[in-house]
C-alpha cells in the first residue's frame, strides 16, 4: 500500500492519475461505518440511533449527570445486538459503576469502584421493558440500572468476599458472619424489600467447609437468616458428638452433607445425606439420606432413605428402608421398613415388604393407631403383633399370630 507522501505526489499539480495510482488511494481511505453487518463482517464499532455517535459493539459508555454535579459513570460489557440476538436488543452482561463530580473529582463517601453482574430474572425483565444498551439515552439506562445490585470492587479486582468458607469453631463463624454482612450490607432483608424471603438476612450460594470440635450456633443474634443454593459440608473430619445448631435459619434448595448432628432450622428442598442426626426441625420436599436419626421432626412432602424415624411427625412422604420407632406416620408410603414402634393416622397408607421385629417388646407396636387402618398393605410380617387399637383394612399376604386380637380386613386377594 502506499504511503501519504507517495499519494500526495499522484496529485500534484498538472500531474494525470493513473488508474493505478487512483486505485491506491481508494485503498488507502478508510471503509465507512455501516451497521449493516454484510458491508463489514464482525465490525465493532457501529453507530447509535442517530448516527452520529459511534458505539462499540459490545460496550457502551453512559455519562449520567444528576443534580448538576452527581455524575454517575458507567461502562457496561453487553451482548451482541445483531442478527445473533432474537430480540434485536443489546443487554448488559456486566456493568462496572463510579461516581465523579464536575470538580472533577470522586463524590466523597462513596464507594471508589463497584460493579454489578445481572441476574437471569433482572435481564428477563430488561428485555420485557425493551430497554437497549446501544440506543438508549443516558437517563433511561442510569434508571434501569438502580434495579441492579452493585457491590464494591476490591483494589484486586473482583469481590473481595469468598464463596468459600472454612469454619472451624464459633467465634470462626460470627467472624465470617460480621464479615459478610459488611461487605453484603444488600443481604439485609430486615425491611423485607424481597417480600419472598422472611428471614433478616439472605446467604446465597456458598460453601461453608465445617472442620470443628466443638458446637457451633449459626444464630447467635437476633438476627434470623435464609440460606439459599448453599452447600455445607466437611473437610475429612466428622463427629456426631457436635451439634450445628441452625434455629432462626431457613434453607432453601441447599446441600447439607456434615456428618454432625443438627437441631433446629426450617429446610425446603434440601439434600440431607450421610449420617445427619437431625431434631426440632421443619423439613419439607426434602431428600433425606443415611445412617443417623430423626427426632422431633416435622416432616411432610419428603423422601426419607435408610434412617431412623423416632417421635415427631411424618406426612405424605416416601420412607423406604427406614427404623421406625415412636414417629407419627401421616399418609405415607413405607418400603421394606422395620417398625418398632408407630403411630398410624387413619389417611390411606402403603405399606409393602416391612417387618416387626420377632421380639416380644414390641407386641404393642400399633397401640398408639387410629382405631381404624386403612391402605394397601402388602408382604408384611407382622407376626409379633398380639394386637391393634381397631380395624386394618386391605391386607394382603401379611404375617400375623394365630392369636391376633383385632379386625383384619382383605380384598379378595387377601
Amino acid at each position: 500500500m502506499a504511503t501519504k507522501n507517495q499519494l500526495k505526489q499522484y496529485f500534484k499539480t498538472g500531474s494525470i492519475p493513473t488508474q493505478a495510482q487512483f486505485g491506491k488511494l481508494i485503498d488507502f481511505v478508510q471503509p465507512l461505518i455501516s451497521d449493516n453487518v454484510s458491508d463489514r463482517p464482525n465490525q465493532t464499532l457501529l453507530f447509535g440511533g442517530d448516527g452520529t455517535k459511534p458505539i462499540v459493539n459490545g460496550l457502551r459508555i453512559v455519562h449520567y449527570y444528576e443534580n448538576n454535579d452527581t455524575i454517575y459513570n458507567y461502562w457496561i460489557f453487553t451482548n451482541e445486538a445483531g442478527e445473533n440476538n432474537q430480540s434485536g436488543i443489546s443487554i448488559p452482561m456486566f456493568v462496572i459503576k463510579r461516581i465523579s463530580s464536575k470538580e472533577p473529582n470522586l463524590s466523597l463517601g462513596m464507594p471508589d469502584l463497584e460493579y454489578a453482574i445481572p441476574t437471569r430474572e433482572q435481564l428477563t425483565d430488561w428485555v420485557r421493558r425493551g430497554y437497549n444498551c446501544d440506543t438508549a439515552d443516558a437517563g433511561t439506562l442510569h434508571l434501569a440500572l438502580t434495579d441492579f445490585t452493585f457491590k464494591p470492587w476490591s483494589e484486586g479486582g473482583g469481590s473481595e468476599f469468598p464463596r468459600i468458607a472454612y469454619i472451624d469453631s464459633q467465634s470462626d463463624w460470627n467472624t465470617w458472619l460480621t464479615k459478610f454482612k459488611a461487605a453484603h450490607p444488600e443481604a439485609d432483608n430486615s425491611d423485607e424489600s424481597d417480600p419472598t424471603r422472611s428471614n433478616n438476612w439472605v446467604i446465597n450460594s456458598y460453601t461453608f467447609i465445617i472442620e470443628c470440635s466443638n458446637n457451633i450456633d449459626f444464630a447467635t443474634d437476633s438476627d434470623s437468616y435464609e440460606f439459599f443454593n448453599c452447600n455445607i459440608t466437611t473437610n475429612g473430619f466428622v463427629s456426631r458428638t457436635i451439634t450445628l445448631d441452625f434455629t432462626n435459619c431457613a434453607f432453601e434448595n441447599c446441600h447439607l452433607n456434615s456428618g454432625f448432628s443438627i437441631t433446629g432450622g426450617i429446610f425446603n428442598n434440601c439434600s440431607l445425606v450421610s449420617g445427619v442426626n437431625i431434631s426440632n426441625a421443619n423439613i419439607s420436599d426434602c431428600n433425606l439420606d443415611g445412617s443417623g436419626s430423626i427426632h422431633l421432626c416435622d416432616i411432610g412432602n419428603s423422601d426419607v432413605k435408610s434412617m431412623e424415624l423416632g417421635t415427631g411427625s411424618v406426612r405424605n412422604s416416601n420412607i423406604q428402608g427406614c427404623n421406625i420407632e415412636g414417629a407419627e406416620i401421616d399418609g405415607c408410603r413405607l418400603h421394606s421398613c422395620t417398625i418398632r414402634s408407630a403411630k398410624l393416622t387413619s389417611k390411606f397408607i402403603e405399606m409393602i415388604g416391612c417387618n416387626i421385629p420377632h421380639n416380644a417388646s414390641f407386641k404393642n407396636a400399633f397401640n398408639n393407631s387410629a382405631t381404624e387402618i386403612k391402605g394397601f398393605i402388602c408382604g408384611c410380617d407382622f407376626s409379633t403383633l398380639e394386637s391393634i387399637p381397631g380395624a386394618m383394612k386391605g391386607v394382603q399376604g401379611c404375617l400375623f399370630k394365630s392369636t391376633f386380637t383385632g379386625v383384619i380386613k382383605t380384598d379378595i386377594f387377601g
